[in-house]
């Protein structure tokens, strides 16, 4: 069904349906780009999800499209995504970043009202994926950007210490795919490039605790010896996938279609009201 008529969507769509196009703008006094790629069934009369993708630390967004595989999933029939470049190619959060204070989020908001002004955004169905230094951004937004965001993904993330620092108190649809062999960032956390970082169950705690969970949780065998955790009594969805393998954007399971499949029909937390008083 046609959506409310929204007089900001361009009568002249600007990136026909199926292509992608580099978008460079200044920001904060920093030049900046993104890719934008307008999905394949992208109609105007309807509001479409937006899907921000993060590659990792020194990856071109050229080159995390290409191995995020987002083409194999649903996510290129319906999304607008937008692969943003890192500023120096990594983001905030990690001890490289050039970034700090909030920088990259404001950027991210930047482009998403950018595009808003062109197309038609579902603003509740906007998501966040991201691997290693960008999964680790993706869980910044997950602890500050519950305003914009309705789900997060890291896969293989990077998860220094300020990823968990000061965070909204909010619910946030949570996926984390981790290696439990993974040799950069070690499911137990460490020390790299000089600066800690977090367990991945530290990470997870923190979701568990800001979706309210009762930390139980049902557990099944996924591909290639992996475990599948849904915890239970959460105010919005929290999966943890554990994958026997080193650190990668995995093939299997694959995290193309764990991540889309996850995402896509997850919608922003709403506030409940109160309940009325006598």
């Amino acid at each position: 069904m046609p959506v409310q008529e929204d007089p900001t969507v361009n009568p002249v769509q600007p990136v026909a349906n199926g292509q992608t196009v580099s978008v460079d703008v200044e920001h904060e006094g920093k030049p900046r780009r993104y890719l934008l790629r307008i999905p394949d069934n992208y109609n105007p009369d309807d509001a479409a999800p937006a899907l921000f993708g993060f590659g990792g630390w020194e990856d071109s967004p050229e080159n995390f499209s290409s191995y995020a595989r987002m083409w194999n999933t649903g996510a290129h029939g319906e999304a607008i995504i937008v692969y943003p470049e890192g500023y120096e190619r990594a983001w905030e959060a990690a001890p490289y970043a050039k970034t700090r204070d909030g920088e990259d989020i404001r950027f991210i908001k930047r482009i998403l009202d950018d595009i808003d002004l062109d197309y038609r955004v579902d603003r509740s169905r906007v998501y966040a994926m991201g691997m290693s230094n960008g999964g680790g951004f993706t869980s910044v937004l997950g602890c500050h950007a519950q305003d914009t965001f309705a789900a997060v993904a890291m896969v293989s993330g990077a998860f220094y210490n300020p990823v968990e620092m000061n965070c909204v108190d909010a619910p946030m649809a949570t996926l984390i795919m981790h290696g439990t062999a993974d040799k950069m960032m070690t499911y137990d956390g460490g020390t790299r490039h000089e600066a800690g970082y977090l367990p991945v169950r530290t990470v997870l705690g923190g979701y568990l605790n800001r979706n309210r969970c009762d930390m139980t949780f049902m557990s099944e065998p996924a591909a290639s010896g992996s475990e599948r955790l849904n915890f239970n009594g959460c105010q919005q969805p929290v999966e943890l996938l554990k994958v026997p393998a080193d650190h990668t954007w995995f093939w299997a399971p694959d995290a193309a279609n764990e991540v889309w499949n996850f995402l896509s029909d997850k919608h922003k937390y709403v506030v409940p009201a109160p309940a009325p008083t006598a």
